[in-house]
């Protein structure tokens, strides 16, 4: 979720709809980078003294994304904004619906470690456990492999016309390939 910042503006200079270009698109590579990095420091480290602290800078940092996607995202949508096209307007309003919802993630952290006492405590049988992980993997991989074979065929077939679409088509195939990525997760 965090580095689907950085990429979507990518995509979105790429097509010539974005202002953030050049040096401002790797600044935003680099800050989202960082958050990944906060995050991270932040989960490994949540039973530690420093994990108070860490989390605290995560939640700022996703209260000033809420702000700034929904402010540019409006201000898009009524005009004026730094997005002419309106279903990138619309695009980043869904950014700051997604980040909004990643501030649940907390009652989700306590679900699982709720989940895991149970576990311990003999009150769930580990085996289903262990069917529902083999499942999201590999019902996730097999959808993965039928939209890489999809939008392969497709990139083979527009590459044959067009040699020059070989860096557009890559991203798509890349993004097919990110669902088996999302089941392993």
């Amino acid at each position: 979720m965090i580095m689907s910042i950085p990429l979507g503006f990518t995509l979105a200079a790429f097509l010539g709809l974005s202002p953030i270009t050049g040096g401002w698109l790797a600044a935003l590579w680099v800050a989202s980078a960082l958050w990944f990095w906060l995050m991270w420091m932040t989960h490994w480290r949540r039973k530690a003294p420093e994990g108070r602290t860490l989390a605290a800078w995560d939640w700022n940092v996703r209260y000033v994304l809420i702000a700034v996607f929904g402010g540019v995202g409006i201000w898009s949508l009524i005009g004026g904004g730094p997005f002419p096209a309106a279903w990138l307007a619309l695009s980043l309003l869904l950014g700051l619906v997604s980040t909004a919802l990643l501030l649940w993630a907390p009652p989700a952290q306590a679900a699982g470690d709720a989940a895991a006492a149970a576990l311990k405590g003999g009150a769930i049988d580990s085996n289903w456990v262990f069917i529902g992980a083999a499942l999201a993997t590999g019902l996730s991989s097999l959808g993965a492999g039928f939209a890489v074979a999809k939008v392969g065929t497709a990139a083979v077939g527009a590459l044959a016309e067009k040699p020059e679409l070989f860096g557009r088509l890559l991203i798509f195939i890349g993004l097919a390939e990110g669902i088996a990525i999302y089941g392993l997760i």
